[in-house]
């Protein structure tokens, strides 16, 4: 696989030169780093501390200091995750309608594009 760079350049030859040579795993990471810092390059894989992996769970801990020391990583991590997750999932609203109901209640009206071009789909309990 070849990696040219995010950036356009004007001229094939210019691109040629610059491009190199990289492994798959090279570019699934690079594609995973350009999702926190959309400017990073192929160098920044190469940065100590990227692939850090937290410390693995144990059957028993000596103390609560232990647990937590292991624990909080991996809640952070999957907080991080999560809110990546509810982030993609977000859409943009094309407008919002409010009216009055009966009972003087509020009842508010989103046009969403995506849900009526049939590429969303919503459920009870989704967040709005």
């Amino acid at each position: 696989m070849t990696i040219i760079g995010r950036q356009k350049t004007g001229n094939r030859e210019e691109q040629v030169a610059r491009a190199r040579k990289i492994t798959a795993q090279q570019a699934i990471r690079l594609e995973e780093l350009w999702r926190e810092q959309p400017e990073a390059t192929l160098d920044d894989l190469n940065r100590p501390g990227l692939d850090r992996e937290p410390d693995h769970v144990q059957l028993k801990y000596m103390d609560a200091h232990q647990y937590a020391k292991i624990f909080r990583p991996l809640v952070a991590i999957e907080a991080e995750y999560d809110r990546r997750m509810k982030e993609s999932a977000s859409q943009a609203v094309g407008t919002v309608r409010w009216e009055h109901g009966l009972l003087r209640s509020v009842l508010a009206f989103f046009h969403l594009p995506q849900f009526a071009d049939g590429v969303m789909k919503l459920a009870k309990g989704d967040e709005a």
